[in-house]
């Protein structure tokens, strides 16, 4: 190969080390499709910020702004390091090593933590939990422990009515 043919080769993989790219198609088995320029890759890995112990994740969203790292400048071999911008939708999930799982869905706007032993949340000045509708389910006992307990509205224990609301016991 001639000298300039090399230097031209050189040149086209050096210009292909970083692509920066939209995310054109998802696929959470196989990866990203990124759209850069005319070129449209296979797909290619996300890279996480972590997934040793600890395992996080936040997926892709289509038109998202990424970087993406070519091996040997080819995008065949390459991965995406990363958004360059913040504003993308979907889920984020960050699982411990014991299966423990904190994650939130922007689209549906759903929080869940899944414990695989004690689930505990304190603050120093109050707890809330306010919602249309509450449940508490436990297989065993649910228990309260407080100095005082306030209950407002009706009170109903399976079904039949324990106190209506304005009454006491």
């Amino acid at each position: 190969m001639n000298a300039a043919r090399r230097l031209s080769e050189l040149e086209r993989k050096l210009s292909n080390t970083l692509l920066v790219g939209k995310v054109a198609e998802i696929d959470e088995a196989k990866g990203c499709r990124i759209e850069a320029g005319e070129l449209l890759t296979d797909w290619l890995p996300v890279l996480h910020g972590r997934q040793g112990a600890l395992k996080q994740r936040a997926p892709m969203n289509v038109g998202e702004v990424v970087l993406v790292v070519c091996a040997e400048g080819d995008p065949a071999q390459g991965f995406i390091i990363g958004s360059i911008d913040a504003d993308s939708i979907g889920e984020f999930n960050m699982v411990f090593e014991d299966g423990t799982s904190i994650s939130y869905d922007r689209e549906t706007k759903e929080l869940r933590a899944v414990s695989t032993g004690t689930l505990k949340a304190s603050a120093a000045v109050a707890a809330e939990i306010s919602a249309p509708a509450v449940n508490l389910i436990s297989t065993t006992a649910v228990n309260i422990t407080a100095p005082a307990i306030v209950l407002a509205g009706a009170v109903t224990v399976n079904g039949t009515p324990l106190v209506s609301p304005g009454t006491s016991f």
